[in-house]
């Protein structure tokens, strides 16, 4: 991976900000399948989002309700 990206780098060096350059397919493949792969990983862990807002609720009006 370090080739084309070096390569890409290369390229956009010679580029100003708001040019674009050509895919790179064998980076925007690795970029897929790391997307890809973390997405899995995400979807398999246990949702342990915690619903209850109440203490964050109360920490909030502390802080915006003047003594």
């Amino acid at each position: 991976m370090k080739q084309p990206v070096g390569e890409l780098l290369a390229k956009k060096v010679q580029m100003s900000e708001a040019d674009k350059a050509p895919k790179i397919m064998e980076v925007n493949q690795y970029i897929e399948d790391q997307l890809t792969q973390y997405k899995n990983l995400a979807d398999s862990m246990p949702d342990d989002r915690n619903p209850d807002w109440e203490a964050l609720e109360k920490a909030f009006r502390r802080m915006v309700t003047p003594e």
